[in-house]
């Protein structure tokens, strides 16, 4: 929950924050995870187009989030923009964090005004010098003066960190020391823990926050991902599971399934900050470990420092014990925060005694000071009660010295505040917001708030009187609050009954509607646990079916992201009211974890959440189908399910990486470090005919170049980087080379030195025709030098070597003998011969399929090996064409010959008709590339030594070389004579599309999948009857093969393929008619006289073809050829702008729009009789000059477009006839207008039967360019011309006269809809799209919100909103097309090529209209 101050700054700046900020850069270089955004939100705010727009929403998701998000929010400003320019060059997130701590009461801070003035006066580097030292002064203030103020929750890097007031706690400095210089040495480690032990009181929490925050503020350690709090405690394993789940959801850590044990959660945290190295860097904290078990579910954290209250021997931890007790100097100067010098000075003898007999506990002098005793009897009673002379009859607790402490601090109260503060003990051991206490109370906040002040003064408790008040008690004093105050009763019993007093509290405060509770931090997350306590079952079973509750438990931990244990009973109970099984119900609660989002909690139906966030044909989608035709069955309730898919996904290589290293054709192709072992870097070429050569090193995750070297003209043929990406080498020359070695954090240039065995050394140059880095962190570089160190050589030449990859093993290869090679295996770290394999030269391959040892040149020759050693070791070698795999179960052997019994060891995986021409590894040893044919990959992917599935990639372009990119699964392509030379792919991003292999080896003759894999030109879609079809033109460019794909069903499963003897431009489908429609345009010369430019004709082909099963060749039910009126001979292009099938007259209608050299634009419209093929078009020569045709709207008579005319500089809207049996198309009327001044027109439709059509105008929205409305009617209506100043008169004049009117903006987005009295406003104009065929529905009028990925079904005539459909399988919806019934659509995903189908279970009129 935001402070109120807080969002004040936000609304202060909040123009700045929406025009200043780049989101995308914020994400992007949000590696800490400090947005804590997740996946569905990141979607969305990047499917805005406009900055503004994104920055916008994003200030949405910000004021819905806490304080401390709110700061982590300003640090990541701070470290992405701390080089910006303009209004960020005053360092935006320290401007919003200073005015935070200003509003806040801050007394220590500076204004964003005077940051602005001095950053006018000073260079850039100097005003953040100025705004650290600002930022330690502050905290040493802080801590020095009596403020409770605190400075470091204003800090991005602590997040949780307790604060600590100086009135009661001191800085004990031999503790504090201790705790800072492990932490200081915890810093440089790659890991360690630290764990800080002592009694109860000790102080250890107080000691290590102190130490925490000042190796934060002072020293600048852990800034780069901050330190994360977590209080332990005494909580059971499920509370602890809640809290790292919630620690996990913070970090973006994922998953399938959410974790239900510690050890799972553990497992995934530990696999997480394995692979984010970096992250990994975090210190945590772990507060007060009660349980040794716990210790091992903590490890995951690489860093941590943690509290306890003993030592467990098991650990691996710096153990630092905490002095049990304060000495009497730090004693006394606690008790002086509370005393004045001569209260010190008149009981001097009994204070000391006193802190004597409370044996110096650190709490315990904090209780002594807050009595604030002044009497002489008052110091002898408390000493007798000390000391044991005196009994308090009255006592509760053990008997210790901290519980006769508290019980005389108590008794001090009135007895009505006695009472109060020994309820507390009521709450849970965290934070307790005031509304709370003010429900346990009773009492108004101002009484509240009066008696929490007071206890505070008395240490009872720490209360934070801020903008969000709340107050915290030691776990000490929750211990004693928790004995009864009447010995006679049982602790149990004492428990049920402040439990039962809360409830009841709770009851009255919200007046029975438990819903209605302010979201306070503690009400909704323990509400259900107090009620277990007070055993209230009635109220338990009726929250737990109440919508109201679970809908606010919903909204609540929607920006959470996770379901609370509670909230999950709650489902659980939902779930068997709707007829779900123990199995169901888990399986929710698993989908439900990864997409709450999508979750309606308005209605609360989970059947239908499940029909469509399930996995595609799951288990539990069916189940869920069959439990809604069960429904249906007992009500009128309609469910929607999707029941077919179809995706056009393949794999695509990405361009960015070239266009963000800025490649262009003959760079050469860049390498990466190893991000195991440092912050991954790249190096490249710029290599520009023009001008110099360059070689660059660049940091990814900062999107920054840190290396540059020209080398004039010369050519650059080769660069290397080493694996922490601290020096580069790169070849200089084709015919005469050498290898230029540089630092790349110095930039100075290595030099090679060869020592001889005298002793003597002297420098040379690297002519080798090779040179790599070790793929682990080992080379020889000592200062500026590079040295020789160990030697492979013997009397064999060594044909082939290379690094075996992520490893620092070394593979050479020699020549046996004529026939043999031999394969060593050395290990580079220690020097050491590891084993050798004898291989054949050369192989043939037998009748039966088995490979042997051939003799003959002219068999399969070795052209490539690899070693593999993860799952076990092996030899991937490349003969020609096939690609196998040496392996044996005796593979530890040191030396082993393969030549013999070849056929048994030589596995084959992978075998082709054209040779291999390179294969690569990936880091992990997992995953092969093969490229054989110059457009194609082939990924196999390897496990236990065999071959499981592979992928095939086929690329645009010409394949030289692939790498797979070091610590990751992407797979890069170069080329160096494309536009853009290198090309990758994320390979971890289609799982679903690898394909199993059940029997090795994998053998092609072509590239696998090729007609999947071939582009698909164009594509249409339509629902003809009750039918889905898809209609593809899919292309192979190598082979001008051409084929008409057809899939129909409502699982998209029926196909069938024709082969075309043509290309095709365009293909249609139509609703009403069961032909595919396909185009195609040709230029001629008549008589084919290629010399008279008069005589160009434009011939119009359209095919028909019906669709069936199966396969066929050119199954053509009709191809005419349309001879168009001659054209100019400069027409750049034709553009099918609209087509539509008149079932009536049996007419198809084509409207193109002609585009010419000089980007003039003219409309033609044709249609032709698909029986007899006569043929009628118009070309609209009213204008000789126009521009920017677009279609407004079109249906089986009426055509409206919208064009600028240049001659008349008007922007005109004109209206056409398409004609029928006895007229010709022609133009209507037409209207110019200022497009400065807009315009809306309205053009009321005739009636069937009726000719005369209504065209009216006005002048609207003045001021407005290039954006005028239309509205369309279908009743007659009289309306005069006027002008209108907003949209508003506009509907008011025009909009309650028509039984069905819409308004349309140029772009055929659909702004309103009404019909008769009721009117629906589509606010978010530029979001939602409706189709024209869905403008005057029988059941549905349906918009697409492109922005949020919804299709949304609104009533045809009340415009009430019946149905929102939202599934994680339709992200990007574009158009949806439905049969006449509007029980069953098709919709496409327009970003990714995916169809999918969605029907109604139940289609039944009457359950909709009721």
């Amino acid at each position: 929950m935001l402070s109120q101050h807080i969002s004040t700054v936000i609304q202060k700046y909040y123009d700045k924050i929406a025009d200043g900020i780049d989101l995308r850069q914020l994400i992007l270089n949000d590696t800490a995870n400090q947005l804590c955004l997740f996946y569905d939100e990141i979607q969305e705010l990047q499917a805005f187009r406009s900055k503004r727009k994104r920055n916008i929403e994003f200030i949405k998701i910000l004021l819905n989030r806490d304080d401390e998000y709110f700061f982590q929010f300003c640090d990541l400003i701070r470290k992405v923009y701390s080089e910006g320019k303009g209004w960020m060059r005053y360092n935006m997130g320290e401007i919003l964090e200073q005015e935070a701590r200003i509003s806040s009461g801050g007394h220590n801070a500076i204004g964003g005004n005077e940051i602005c003035k001095l950053a006018q006066n000073v260079m850039f580097p100097q005003l953040n010098q100025y705004l650290y030292v600002i930022k330690t002064e502050i905290w040493k203030k802080a801590n020095s003066s009596n403020h409770n103020q605190s400075s470091q929750t204003v800090y991005g890097w602590l997040r949780n960190v307790p604060e600590i007031s100086q009135k009661r706690y001191i800085i004990r400095e031999d503790l504090l020391e201790k705790i800072r210089n492990q932490l200081l040495m915890l810093n440089k480690d790659f890991s360690g823990q630290i764990l800080v032990h002592g009694i109860p009181g000790s102080g250890k929490t107080v000691a290590v926050s102190q130490a925490v925050q000042q190796i934060v503020v002072q020293d600048a350690c852990f800034h780069r991902y901050g330190v994360y709090w977590i209080k332990i405690g005494d909580i059971n394993e499920i509370e602890l599971l809640e809290v790292l789940r919630n620690l996990a959801i913070k970090l973006r850590v994922t998953w399938d399934k959410p974790p239900k044990t510690l050890l799972e959660i553990s497992q995934h945290l530990q696999e997480f900050f394995s692979y984010n190295q970096k992250i990994g860097k975090t210190l945590f904290v772990f507060d007060d470990i009660r349980n040794q078990d716990y210790m091992d579910y903590l490890k995951f954290a690489r860093k941590f420092i943690a509290t306890s209250r003993t030592v467990y021997d098991s650990t691996n931890c710096r153990i630092i014990s905490s002095p049990d007790c304060l000495t009497q100097d730090e004693a006394m100067n606690v008790l002086t925060q509370y005393y004045s010098p001569k209260t010190l000075l008149d009981f001097g003898s009994m204070i000391e005694q006193a802190v004597v007999s409370c044996e110096n506990l650190p709490l315990a002098i904090a209780i002594l000071g807050g009595l604030k005793l002044k009497k002489t009897r008052d110091w002898h009673k408390l000493l007798n009660l000390l000391n044991g002379e005196e009994t308090d009859q009255k006592s509760v607790g053990d008997g210790s010295v901290l519980h006769i402490l508290f019980n005389f601090s108590i008794h001090r109260l009135d007895q009505s505040k006695q009472h109060l503060f020994r309820d507390l003990g009521v709450f849970k051991r965290v934070k307790i917001p005031i509304t709370s206490i003010m429900s346990l109370w009773k009492l108004n906040e101002l009484a509240a708030r009066q008696i929490l002040t007071e206890f505070s003064e008395r240490s009872l408790l720490k209360y934070i009187d801020r903008n969000r008040r709340y107050y915290v008690l030691d776990d000490t004093m929750v211990d004693y609050l928790q004995y009864p105050t009447n010995p006679n009763k049982s602790s149990q019993a004492y428990r049920l009954l402040l439990n039962r007093k809360l409830i009841e509290g709770y009851r009255q405060y919200c007046k029975g509607k438990w819903h209605t509770f302010p979201d306070d931090g503690y009400y909704y997350q323990y509400l259900m646990y107090h009620i277990q306590q007070a055993e209230d079952n009635d109220l338990l079973d009726f929250l737990s079916a109440d919508q109201y509750w679970i809908e606010t438990q919903f909204q609540i931990y929607k920006k959470k992201r996770y379901l609370s244990v509670d909230l999950q009973e709650n489902i659980r109970c939902l779930a068997q009211k709707q007829h779900m099984d123990e199995r169901m119900q888990e399986e929710l609660l698993n989908i439900l974890n990864r997409y709450q989002s999508y979750f309606d909690i308005k209605k609360l139906n989970l059947v239908q959440f499940l029909l469509y966030c399930g996995p595609k044909d799951s288990w539990i989608v069916n189940q869920a189908a069959e439990l809604a035709k069960q429904h249906c069955q007992q009500s009128d309730q309609n469910y929607w399910v999707i029941t077919g898919y179809y995706d056009c996904q393949q794999v695509q290589f990405s361009k960015n990486l070239s266009v963000k290293l800025d490649m262009e054709e003959e760079d050469i192709m860049p390498h990466w470090s190893n991000p195991n072992y440092g912050s991954p870097r790249r190096v490249h070429s710029r290599c520009s005919r023009d001008t110099d050569r360059h070689v660059c090193v660049t940091e990814p995750s900062k999107n920054q170049e840190i290396f540059r070297r020209a080398f004039a003209k010369r050519c650059i043929t080769e660069v290397q980087i080493s694996a922490n990406g601290k020096v580069i080498a790169c070849k200089i020359g084709h015919l005469q080379f050498e290898w230029k070695v540089y630092n790349v954090d110095s930039g100075e240039p290595l030099r090679f030195i060869l020592r001889h065995s005298s002793g003597k050394i002297r420098k040379v140059k690297c002519c080798l025709p090779s040179l790599q880095f070790c793929p682990v962190l080992m080379w020889k570089i000592e200062n500026n030098q590079i040295l020789n160190s160990s030697q492979y050589s013997s009397q064999e030449e060594i044909k082939q070597w290379e690094f075996v990859k992520n490893d620092s093993k070394i593979l050479l290869s020699r020549d046996l003998d004529e026939h043999k090679y031999q394969i060593e295996l050395w290990d580079f770290q220690s020097g050491r011969y590891r084993r050798s394999f004898q291989v054949p030269k050369w192989i043939e391959k037998r009748y039966d399929g088995k490979f042997i040892m051939s003799q003959r040149y002219s068999d399969l020759w070795l052209k490539y090996i690899k070693y593999l050693d993860n799952d076990c070791a092996a030899l991937v070698s490349c003969y020609d064409n096939v690609v196998g795999i040496f392996s044996d179960s005796t593979f530890e052997r040191i030396a082993i010959d393969f030549t013999h019994n070849i056929e048994n060891y030589f596995q084959p995986i992978f075998e082709c008709n054209k040779d291999v021409m390179h294969i690569d590894v990936s880091d992990d040893h997992r995953l092969i590339g093969i490229f054989c044919w110059l457009r194609n990959v082939i990924i196999l992917r390897i496990e236990a030594g065999h071959i499981d599935s592979y992928i095939s990639i086929n690329v645009m372009q010409d394949i030289h070389d692939l790498a797979f990119i070091n610590g990751s699964h992407r797979l890069a392509i170069y080329n160096p004579q494309c536009k853009y030379p290198v090309q990758d792919c994320n390979l971890a991003s289609y799982e679903k599309m690898w394909i199993p292999v059940t029997s090795a080896p994998l053998t092609l003759t072509s590239p696998p999948n090729s007609e999947s894999n071939y582009t698909i030109d164009k594509s249409d879609w339509a629902v003809i009857g009750d039918t889905p079809v898809i209609a593809n033109l899919i292309q192979n460019g190598r082979k001008s093969e051409y084929i008409l794909q057809i899939l129909r069903g409502e699982k998209l499963d029926q196909a069938s393929k024709h082969i075309l003897d043509r290309s095709y431009d365009r293909l249609f489908l139509y609703n009403n008619y069961e032909f595919v429609v396909l185009l195609r345009l040709d230029k001629r010369y008549k008589n084919n006289n290629i010399n008279d430019d008069s005589q160009i004709q434009y011939h119009v082909i359209v095919t028909q073809i019906k669709y069936h099963q199966g396969f066929s060749r050119a199954a053509v039910n009709h191809c005419r050829e349309i001879v168009v009126i001659p054209m100019r001979n400069d027409i750049n292009r034709f553009t099918v702008l609209q087509s539509r099938y008149r079932k009536w007259d049996q007419n198809l209608i084509f409207i193109f729009k002609i585009e010419y050299l000089d980007k003039n634009e003219k409309l033609l419209i044709m249609k032709t009789h698909v029986e007899s093929g006569e043929t009628d078009y118009y070309l609209d020569n009213s204008s000789d000059v126009c521009r920017n045709i677009k279609t407004i709207y079109c249906d089986d008579n009426n055509l409206i477009i919208h064009q600028y005319s240049a001659t008349i500089s008007m922007t005109s809207v004109k209206y056409y006839t398409l004609g029928g049996d006895r007229t010709k198309i022609k133009l209507f009327t037409e209207h110019h207008y200022d497009p400065w001044n807009g315009l809306t027109c309205k053009i009321v439709l005739p009636m069937e039967g009726e000719i005369d059509t209504n065209v009216q105008f006005a002048r609207f929205w003045n001021k407005v360019r290039n954006n005028f409305n239309k509205m369309i009617g279908k009743t007659d209506a009289n309306l005069k011309c006027s002008s209108f100043e907003d949209k508003s008169a506009l509907v008011k004049e025009w909009g309650l006269e028509d039984a069905h009117l819409f308004m349309i903006n140029s772009y055929g987005e659909v702004l309103m809809k009404s019909c008769q009295e009721n009117i629906l406003h589509l606010d978010y104009e530029p979001n939602i799209f409706a189709n024209i065929e869905s403008l005057w529905p029988k059941k549905f009028f349906i918009a697409v919100d492109k922005i949020r990925s919804k299709i949304q079904y609104y009533h045809h005539e009340t415009m009430r909103l019946l149905h929102t459909l939202h599934s994680p399988n339709i992200k990007n919806p574009c158009k949806i097309k439905g049969n006449e019934k509007q029980s069953l659509y098709l919709c496409k995903d327009n970003k990714s090529n995916r169809y999918c189908v969605v029907k109604i279970l139940q289609d039944d009129m009457s359950a909709i209209d009721k």
